[in-house]
């Protein structure tokens, strides 16, 4: 192989584990797969000795989450606890010994959990009237948000059109969203760019880091969605003092563009200031002990009200209502509400979107999920049945596929062997290296891979409830 040399002083101040350099001129020849991380499926608490310590640990897992994405740390909000994921009891005490020995930082790692999610088996709509004296003024909220669950297949298509234009899967113009075949209709002859593996690795990886769905469904003004999308982005450049990453905008088909949009496309970004453009509807007019007032539809809300509960439903998903462990594959739509000119705020509506949201959950039958692993041994044939008995009664696995093949050694003699395709628990799989060893006198092997989550039993989520500090 030919060597590159670096000699910019700066360095790769940018580049990440996956990125590949190539020569400027190539980026439209060379198409290299991007490589498939896993998601951290064990968790374990992480304690420092010093408060003066935490910005240099911090800045540490900065550097550390750069070079293995498959590792992730972050903060509980409200007890201030901080929480490392990885692959494997090996994998977080190698990131804890690397925190020592290259950052001089002394942890502490607490017991090994398994990394549960939590979803819901229902969907439901609830409404909430939140009112709050604070300081002695009145402030009032309503709102109305409905919860679904999610197949991965409902999550992929929910999620497509967001995918396709990073991805730029789509043929003709940069942006231009198919939605299966429906968008190549309009050209004739025209059909669908196949993914490539790299990008449907990328495109797993998306869904992966992308468990919920957000949805708003408060008006039919196409102003709105325009104007919105163009306030956040402003929001986030604030945030973060850079530019969020490239979106393009969805198009429609030439022949059906509305000229007036189209025209508002171009102008709205050089907006200095936004605002909702859904004219204010009156809906309601109430009296309490503190007066008179009127409510308007919440579609004509400004911009910063709606972000706010926004933020606090995707604050409300990250902790679920069973162990707190954070919500998959659910899709929350914000269908409606009202608001006061003089008694809504955005942190009264954070206060009553995050009671509603808990409501919901709570209503809509919340289950556990397990990470579950692709097993696959390699074993003499003596002891399938052995093997397979262990995973299907004792470790709650089931068998996928099962097959036998010979190996010759000096092509005198040949030993029976089979291969055994499995999926069973993370939980059930810890300490399984040990039973292969004495169940087949150290000849069999075996080899796991994350696979999917999928709903607990209702015995094992009752177990689990009854004693969560034991997982």
């Amino acid at each position: 192989g030919s060597e590159m040399c670096i000699r910019d002083r700066s360095g790769l101040k940018h580049s990440t584990t996956g990125d590949t350099l190539v020569d400027s001129r190539d980026t439209e020849r060379v198409k290299l797969q991007e490589i498939k991380i896993p998601p951290p499926v064990f968790v374990s608490a992480l304690e420092y000795e010093s408060q003066k310590d935490k910005p240099a640990l911090f800045q540490a897992f900065k550097t550390l989450m750069a070079e293995d994405p498959s590792i992730n740390v972050s903060e509980n909000p409200e007890t201030g606890q901080i929480l490392v994921r990885g692959l494997g009891e090996l994998h977080l005490e190698i990131f804890r010994d690397r925190l020592e020995r290259e950052y001089n930082l002394r942890v502490k790692l607490g017991k090994m959990k398994v990394a549960y999610r939590e979803s819901i088996l229902e969907e439901k709509e609830h409404s909430i009237r939140f009112q709050q004296v604070i300081n002695g003024k009145p402030y009032i909220a309503c709102l109305d948000l409905k919860i679904k669950p999610l197949t991965y297949e409902e999550l992929e298509e929910e999620l497509s059109g967001t995918i396709n234009r990073l991805l730029h899967l789509n043929q003709g113009e940069k942006g231009t969203e198919h939605k299966d075949t429906k968008a190549a209709a309009h050209t004739p002859g025209a059909e669908p760019k196949k993914p490539t593996t790299g990008q449907t690795i990328a495109r797993e990886h998306f869904i992966q880091n992308h468990p919920f769905v957000l949805e708003m469904d408060i008006t039919e003004d196409d102003r709105f969605k325009l104007f919105y999308r163009e306030f956040k982005k402003r929001e986030e450049l604030k945030r973060t003092g850079k530019k969020p990453e490239a979106e393009e905008e969805e198009q429609t088909p030439k022949e059906e563009e509305d000229p007036t949009m189209e025209k508002l496309k171009t102008k709205v970004s050089h907006y200095k200031h936004l605002k909702n453009p859904v004219e204010e509807i009156e809906v309601e007019e109430y009296e309490d002990e503190h007066g008179q007032d009127t409510l308007l539809d919440l579609a004509s809300a400004p911009f910063e009200l709606l972000q706010a509960i926004e933020r606090a439903i995707a604050l409300a998903l990250g902790r679920g209502s069973l162990l707190g462990y954070p919500m998959f594959r659910v899709k929350v739509t914000i269908c409606g509400g009202k608001y006061s000119l003089a008694r809504s705020k955005p942190m009264i509506f954070e206060m009553a979107a995050n009671k509603l949201m808990k409501e919901l959950i709570d209503s809509a039958s919340p289950i556990l999920l397990e990470p579950m692993m692709e097993v696959e041994v390699i074993t003499p044939t003596d002891n399938v049945k052995d093997i397979v008995q262990d995973i299907v009664s004792n470790r709650r696995g089931r068998i996928d596929e099962l097959n036998s093949y010979s190996t010759k050694f000096g092509g005198v003699s040949e030993v029976p062997r089979s291969i055994i395709t499995s999926t069973v628990p993370l939980s059930e799989t810890l300490g399984y290296s040990t039973f292969l060893r004495s169940i087949s006198k150290g000849e069999a092997s075996y080899t796991m891979v994350f696979k999917d989550y999928e709903p607990v039993s209702q015995s094992k989520q009752k177990e689990i409830l009854a004693n969560p500090y034991d997982y």
